[in-house]
């Protein structure tokens, strides 16, 4: 995709947010949001419609993220990131930090056990 279209693809993704967001619904944005002003932007919107954020970190490490891009480039499960964009998102990377409600992942459990243990933590009876 080109600049522009990254910026329409964004601006189309906001518009649809905030639609939802009027409308009393919550809202999950899978976009890659790899700048802090990116998800900065998102939680300006949020803000508007008092609805809380929270970022899901899926920290892993470069060699891993580089060797599922190349893999899925053979089995075409998702779509392609080119060269480019996959070395622009590196180069200009920024963790979140934690006054930004973050959750973060590391891959050393399944997803489904990190969500259950995360979001769906059994009350111990007394």
């Amino acid at each position: 995709m080109s600049a522009q279209e990254w910026t329409n693809t964004y601006n189309e993704a906001y518009r649809r947010i905030e639609a939802f967001l009027n409308r009393g619904e919550s809202v999950i944005d899978d976009s890659a949001n790899f700048t802090r002003e990116l998800r900065e932007h998102l939680r300006g919107i949020a803000q508007r419609y008092d609805a809380c954020t929270l970022v899901i970190y899926v920290d892993i490490p470069f060699s891993l993220a580089q060797r599922r891009w190349q893999e899925n480039r053979q089995t075409a499960v998702r779509a392609d990131v080119r060269d480019e964009d996959f070395a622009h998102v590196l180069e200009q990377f920024e963790p979140p930090t934690e006054d930004e409600q973050v959750l973060r992942y590391d891959g050393t459990i399944s997803v489904e056990e990190w969500i259950g243990s995360t979001f769906f933590r059994e009350q111990k009876e007394p």
